[in-house]
């Protein structure tokens, strides 16, 4: 700022205020690495803000005022995310880890490099979509920082955070859940990599390792997330592992869930679970994801992290890769069954089921389910939309676009996908007959 003075007079400056405008465009706030005092499962992250507007030279809250907040989080074991180095040879580079304070008094000409500590502290979530969104992050952990990013898009407009919560439970489930997943007929696989043809029905062995302490609450029940629906085949409980029943369980859309109450596992248990389960993989380096839960408590469910679950498997790893082979097609299974429908109100093949798998497919592509006559003429659209990877039926009754019962031949059902540079076709026959 520069100050013309045009007064002949002499006088002297004693104070002066500037005002400006608005809001600035951006701003972040870093936490203190902040301490829970003991190890803790993280559950959920609220928050409630409060967008405003600058009119008139008043500030107040406006709903459609164009700013906005990006919050992440990470968790870790000690109190230091960082790993810090010190030059212990100038002419090899050579470095030895110091701890912070003593990185602090060293000298400039040998102080090495600073690192994230990545044994310890996990990396940053993405930002937080919704108040209220779980905690996909290592738990428990014992110690976590925030970071809050706000940006406004229009001067006058602006945002302020009134509160943030993070919800956590003290003592956790257990202090530590360990799992790798493995094809059941192949624990120790070239490289450690579990690898199975993508689409293919394939029987998984998911072993779990918990180390659970007197104060912990234990649990009774494991959902393990899948690509597709999987089919139960067998649970193990135990160190040498038993054959058990499960009291109940639950086969969804992409999810097993198994409840066992009568087998709960606490410090006195064993802490060691293998569950068998058929399940497709679509694409390659798919997560098996994991979490346990206390049906008899209000404690938040809590994560299971890869690793050496059971030492007669290598993989380590929650993750599975497809086949370089199965990489080629990404209609490896197509089906129509029955092969001919006959719509007389008979109750017997009254319809035939058209059914795929697609596999590979990273993003949405158009994918088209028709039915055509022997002229390439179109009858019926089954399916017209974006799709991406998974297993799919379609039925076809017997009848037009219209509604009406087409006349007695073959037909054609064919599946088309648009991939960016390739269109993938699958054609099979079906007969119409009265």
């Amino acid at each position: 700022m520069q100050l013309n003075v045009t007064s002949a007079n002499p006088f002297e400056l004693a104070e002066f205020e500037v005002y400006g405008a608005g809001f600035p465009p951006g701003g972040r706030y870093l936490s203190d690495i902040i301490d829970l005092g003991e190890v803790a499962n993280f559950s959920r992250l609220f928050w409630a803000v409060e967008t405003l507007r600058q009119q008139e030279g008043s500030i107040g809250p406006e709903p459609d005022a164009d700013a906005r907040v990006s919050i992440r989080m990470r968790t870790g074991r000690d109190d230091t995310p960082e790993v810090f180095y010190k030059i212990v040879n100038v002419f090899t580079g050579d470095t030895q880890e110091v701890s912070e304070s003593d990185y602090g008094r060293l000298g400039l000409n040998i102080r090495g490099p600073v690192e994230d500590d990545q044994d310890n502290w996990s990396e940053w979530s993405a930002p937080f979509a919704d108040s209220g969104q779980q905690i996909d992050l290592p738990s428990p952990r014992r110690f976590f920082q925030v970071e809050i990013s706000l940006d406004s898009r229009s001067i006058l407009d602006g945002i302020r955070v009134n509160s943030l919560t993070v919800e956590h439970s003290i003592p956790p489930l257990a202090q530590q859940l360990i799992g790798e997943i493995s094809v059941l007929e192949d624990p120790r696989p070239p490289g450690n990599k579990p690898q199975v043809p993508a689409g293919a029905p394939t029987t998984f062995a998911f072993d779990v390792r918990a180390d659970i302490s007197e104060a912990d609450v234990g649990f009774d029940a494991i959902e393990i997330f899948t690509p597709a629906e999987p089919q139960f085949k067998e649970l193990f409980i135990g160190n040498p592992p038993v054959s058990i029943v499960p009291d109940s369980l639950i086969q969804g859309p992409e999810s097993l869930t198994l409840f066992f109450p009568s087998q709960r596992q606490t410090t006195q248990s064993q802490g060691n679970l293998r569950i068998v389960f058929d399940a497709q993989v679509f694409v390659q380096a798919t997560f098996f994801n994991a979490q346990v839960f206390d049906t008899q408590s209000d404690e938040a469910p809590q994560k299971v992290l890869p690793g050496d679950a059971n030492p007669t498997v290598l993989t380590n790893n929650l993750r599975v890769l497809t086949t370089a082979a199965s990489a080629q097609n990404l209609l490896p299974f197509f089906q129509i069954q029955p092969g001919i429908v006959t719509p007389n109100g008979d109750g017997t093949n009254e319809q035939t089921d058209i059914s795929y798998t697609l596999v590979q497919l990273q993003q949405p592509v158009q994918i088209d389910v028709e039915i055509l006559d022997l002229g390439g003429r179109r009858v019926r659209t089954l399916f017209s939309a974006m799709a991406s990877s998974g297993s799919f039926t379609w039925a076809w009754d017997g009848r037009d676009d219209g509604g009406r019962t087409v006349p007695p031949g073959i037909y054609l059902a064919r599946v088309a996908i648009d991939a960016e540079r390739e269109r993938f076709v699958r054609l099979g026959t079906v007969g119409v007959a009265y």
